[in-house]
């Protein structure tokens, strides 16, 4: 079902609810005061009669009707009839009377003494009646009638109430379904903009007309995803390209020095030379395609690894150690700042394979651009909240103008380019510290070092 139809029997729905209770309602408080008035205009009947037969006491029952005729105005169908201490018909005003259980004339002669009175419905009848002492007896008196015009006006009000229901369900539908489309109006031209997008054109956007209710809120929504989307195109086509590069370095001096050396016959010595030239750029090929899964695996992990509590300074001590196997000669320097090693302090959830790249990266940067790939100085931190893991090192450091940029894959700053890498590392730390959540910060000096600062909240 479309939304602007769903939205019009929704309208319509609640409001006819509303509606039939209002109308409910009407009929209701009619019915009461037409009910609560009839009843009050028999007991004015039953005074009447009893003044007139009973405290006249030359009036005879012929009498009184001619007078009640004459000067009376009397209820439809009315019928007045008085019972004795027997419960004997001592006077009927028509020719007909109403049956009554001798029951309910005792409940009224024992509870409903003159001027109070008891009212009652007996079939098509509505009934008044009181006790009334009198010189001449004591009487119970009922005065019965039906209300032949409070029916007819309740008929009528059913009748109006009823068409007026029916007419307005229908009004209400066609209205809701005009103010839905009024609504809904901007959707039609939103889908028919994004349409029109496509993969060759992701710097578009939807027009915000309507700024401040959902539709707006929506296009903005839309609007952000975009710019996500588009950085991310962006971003996978610079990788792309940059990886298509480094790749093809590699392959071609491999392919190259093949080709060289089959054009003619070698002696031992020189094919030795050249299967160890292909070797070093094969392992250099083996790096680049390792960093790239690393890459694509920081992803993943973030999908299908659950954390484990992780003490973070004895990972970071972990990575220290393999950085000096791999730089050997060099010393990573570990500084504990302020707080007993021992406890918890150092725990958060972490994926520790994960961790563990993050922080090598790190160290094997630090290590790689100190002089002669000597001292990196490692200093962990922690307190109620926060674990703070920081490298120093007195390598090149890194322009500001660049720092912006390092965290890019493939990036090399100008004075980097010397070293031996691939702008792989600082991306893949950067991916791995947002799915552990953590917050990475670099300040450098060039010529005089570079400290990398890691934050995790608990």
């Amino acid at each position: 079902m479309r939304i602007r139809n769903k939205l019009s029997i929704q309208f319509t729905v609640l409001v006819a609810s509303i509606l039939l209770m209002l109308f409910s309602l009407i009929y209701y408080a009619s019915w009461s005061q037409l009910r609560a008035n009839f009843y009050d205009q028999l007991h004015d009947r039953t005074v009447t009669t009893a003044y007139i037969y009973l405290e006249q006491d030359g009036f005879s029952s012929d009498l009184y009707a001619a007078v009640r005729e004459r000067y009376v105005r009397t209820l439809p169908q009315e019928i007045g009839q008085l019972y004795d201490m027997e419960n004997n018909i001592a006077f009927i005003e028509a020719s007909d009377f109403v049956p009554y259980d001798e029951a309910k004339i005792e409940y009224i002669r024992e509870n409903y003494t003159y001027p109070s009175y008891f009212t009652f419905s007996n079939g098509r009848w509505q009934s008044a009646g009181i006790f009334y002492p009198d010189n001449q007896g004591d009487f119970v008196i009922i005065v019965s009638a039906i209300d032949e015009i409070g029916r007819a006006y309740l008929a009528n009000l059913v009748w109006t109430l009823v068409s007026g229901y029916l007419i307005s369900l229908i009004l209400l539908f066609f209205a809701g379904r005009f103010f839905a489309a009024q609504a809904l109006k901007p959707i039609p031209k939103i889908l028919s903009q994004v349409n029109q997008i496509s993969p060759s054109n992701l710097n578009s956007r939807l027009d915000i007309r309507r700024e401040n209710d959902e539709i707006g809120d929506l296009v903005r929504t839309f609007n952000l995803f975009l710019d996500r989307l588009e950085e991310s195109f962006k971003s996978q086509k610079r990788f792309v390209a940059n990886a298509s590069h480094e790749l093809r370095t590699p392959l071609t001096s491999i392919i190259g020095e093949i080709e060289v050396t089959l054009k003619k016959q070698r002696s031992t010595d020189e094919y030795v030379e050249v299967l160890n030239s292909i070797r070093q750029d094969t392992f250099t090929l083996h790096e680049l395609i390792t960093g790239l899964l690393n890459l694509a695996e920081a992803e993943a992990e973030k999908m299908h690894e659950m954390f484990k509590p992780i003490r973070v300074d004895e990972v970071a001590i972990e990575a220290g150690m393999l950085i000096e196997k791999k730089y050997p000669g060099s010393k990573v320097i570990v500084n504990y700042l302020g707080i007993n090693t021992s406890g918890d302090h150092f725990i958060i959830p972490a994926n520790r394979p994960l961790l563990f790249n993050a922080f090598a990266n790190i160290i094997d940067n630090a290590i790689k651009f100190s002089p002669d790939n000597q001292v990196a100085e490692l200093s962990l931190d922690a307190s109620k909240d926060t674990i703070l893991f920081s490298v120093k090192d007195s390598g090149i450091g890194i322009p500001e103008n660049e720092i912006g940029n390092i965290f890019a894959p493939f990036y090399r700053a100008k004075d980097a380019v010397s070293f031996k890498g691939y702008g792989i590392g600082l991306s893949l730390v950067e991916r791995i510290l947002t799915i552990l959540k953590g917050e990475i910060q670099i300040s450098s000096v060039p010529g005089n070092g570079t400290i990398v600062t890691v934050a995790f909240k608990k």
